[in-house]
């Protein structure tokens, strides 16, 4: 994370398509949760589900990302806390983390991803 607050999406086309893959697949884990409990508002969701928000944060970051090319972190959990009235900062920094080390390792630190992290270099 550079600055310990923001992260730089590298100026690589691989990483950028794999993010977007990955963006896909965090509003897919949103709306799948959505759809499968409709009767939990969002903002409850977040606070109660380690998973639904994580994906949001995660979601919120690569769009900013992808957008902007850098994402200030502070800004983005203002930003989600604002739209959500809810924050969940271990789910916050774990998406911090997570989408951190896609940028820097291609995702050589995330182990536990059941989807992984795939740079198609061919």
């Amino acid at each position: 994370m550079g600055d310990g607050v923001s992260i730089v999406l590298p100026e690589d086309g691989p990483v950028r398509k794999a993010l977007e893959g990955k963006l896909t697949e965090y509003r897919g884990r949103l709306k799948n949760f959505q759809s499968e409990h409709p009767e939990v508002p969002s903002e409850v969701a977040l606070r109660g589900s380690f998973s639904y928000a994580d994906s949001v944060y995660k979601t919120a970051i690569v769009e900013k990302l992808l957008e902007a090319g850098k994402v200030y972190l502070p800004e983005v959990a203002f930003e989600v806390n604002k739209k959500y009235g809810a924050f969940s900062e271990p789910a916050f920094f774990n998406a911090a983390a997570v989408i951190n080390d896609y940028c820097t390792t291609e995702g050589a630190n995330s182990v536990d991803s059941p989807t992984g992290f795939h740079v198609d270099r061919s």
